[in-house]
């Protein structure tokens, strides 16, 4: 039996979170009131809203007028002193969240019970769910690569955490992390978590589907390895942060099971171009099968993901081409302050421009269009005729032109054309797209 887990939340209206509660809206308690907006569940916690339901239980936004903050409430409708399965899973959940103090796990500050129902209070996330920006994010541009990346180091940070503190999350999916207005990623729904060397919940199987390592399918995963599992899961959640879609999809969780055993993710490159392809190789091993031959710890598959980053993020040597020294000193700026590690050459011949192509090895070049010496379609048409700059990345930025020079431009191979005035958003969004484009149609190194 998969047993589903509370909805994760997030405040998504930020504009109501100035507002106080009037007078009006808290009301006394009356003996057996049910939950709803303005019950005081506690001396200083007042209802709400409701910003979470789940299977087991809901989450509703409260205030705490002694401490004059926003916090979210979980109650779960259980019998602590029962054996149940929600009891269980509420006491877990609560000693989890203790247990593991973190800048990217949601803390927990308190708990109690109203009218035979526990809960807890936590922090009250300003932002959204990581699963509704994913569905929101449909602009594969620049800056949703680098907030992509910071996400999914944010939850490697939190899960390496839990690891070191002995606890293993077993339900990580985009729905349980949350992401604050300040981009920080927190990790939430500890309901199923286990303590390493302690007894699971005999006779299920817990977590999500489309996040589940195959062999947690049939709940014998080997104690030892359990562990592997988040890694796996992690996988999936970095396959869906940078493509966009679920590394797998179906109508069910037999299907789901069978994906998981026996089909090969795509390459997240194939899925979506935008994605480098070094992250495939990361991905596919955390996606291994078997879970000896998976990435064997969340420390190393952050190390790798960071490796991915880096080596197809940075250009090692940028040449600007442009007789206008004004524009060619912006265009160096920008590119400088972006691509920290790289050397910009700026250069205002086009003679000694081809000269320095035939002397270094550049990662790409920026010139202009139209210079009086040599225009930028002739000089790369005659960068094109040496053995380096056959086929070197040439970004074309002019004030004008027309069909015949982007047929001309499109027949040299030029990677980009942008026009003057240049945004330097759009400068650094097409040379890091060029970056990608270029160094995933190489061909893999031998070895």
């Amino acid at each position: 039996m998969i047993k589903p887990a509370l909805t994760a939340f997030a405040a998504t209206d930020a504009s109501s979170d100035a507002t106080l509660l009037s007078d009006s809206t808290i009301r006394a308690v009356e003996p057996g009131a049910p939950l709803g907006p303005g019950v005081r569940v506690a001396p200083h916690l007042v209802l709400d809203k409701i910003v979470g339901r789940g299977g087991m239980g809901v989450v509703y936004r409260a205030w705490q007028d002694d401490l004059e903050r926003w916090v979210a409430i979980k109650f779960v409708s259980c019998d602590l002193g029962s054996d149940d399965l929600e009891g269980a899973i509420f006491k877990n959940e609560v000693r989890a969240m203790a247990r593991c103090p973190h800048p990217n796990v949601v803390p927990i500050y308190a708990t109690g019970d109203y009218q035979g129902m526990p809960f807890f209070v936590m922090d009250f996330v300003e932002g959204q769910s990581l699963q509704e920006w994913i569905e929101g994010a449909t602009v594969f541009d620049e800056a949703r690569y680098a907030k992509a990346i910071g996400i999914i180091l944010q939850a490697c940070d939190a899960v390496a955490h839990l690891h070191a503190n002995g606890l293993i999350h077993r339900d990580i999916k985009s729905s349980n992390l949350l992401l604050k207005a300040d981009n920080t990623v927190q990790l939430t729904d500890f309901g199923v978590a286990r303590q390493t060397g302690a007894i699971g919940f005999k006779g299920y199987v817990v977590g999500s589907p489309r996040y589940m390592a195959p062999e947690v399918f049939f709940g014998d995963a080997p104690p030892e390895t359990e562990y592997l599992r988040d890694v796996y899961a992690l996988g999936c959640l970095a396959f869906e942060i940078l493509t966009g879609v679920h590394a797998f999809s179906a109508d069910a969780a037999g299907e789901y099971m069978r994906m998981h055993m026996f089909d090969e993710a795509q390459r997240p490159s194939r899925v979506r171009p935008e994605v480098p392809a070094a992250f495939d190789a990361v991905i596919a091993r955390a996606l291994a099968k078997e879970p000896w031959d998976r990435t064997q710890s969340v420390a190393e598959l952050r190390r790798q993901l960071v490796e991915a980053h880096e080596s197809s993020r940075e250009p090692e040597r940028i040449l600007v081409l442009d007789d206008d020294a004004d524009w060619a000193e912006l265009v160096s700026a920008v590119l400088r302050r972006r691509f920290k590690s790289a050397r910009v050459d700026v250069i205002d011949n086009p003679q000694e421009a081809l000269l320095a192509v035939d002397l270094e090895r550049y990662s790409l070049i920026v010139a202009d269009l139209q210079m009086p010496l040599l225009s930028g379609l002739e000089w790369t048409r005659r960068v094109r005729s040496t053995s380096r700059g056959k086929n070197l990345p040439v970004i074309i930025v002019t004030g004008s032109g027309g069909a015949a020079e982007w047929k001309e431009a499109t027949s040299l191979g030029v990677a980009g054309v942008l026009l003057k005035p240049v945004h330097g958003d759009d400068l650094v969004n097409m040379v890091s797209r060029v970056l990608r484009e270029t160094r995933a149609s190489e061909p893999p190194a031998a070895g």
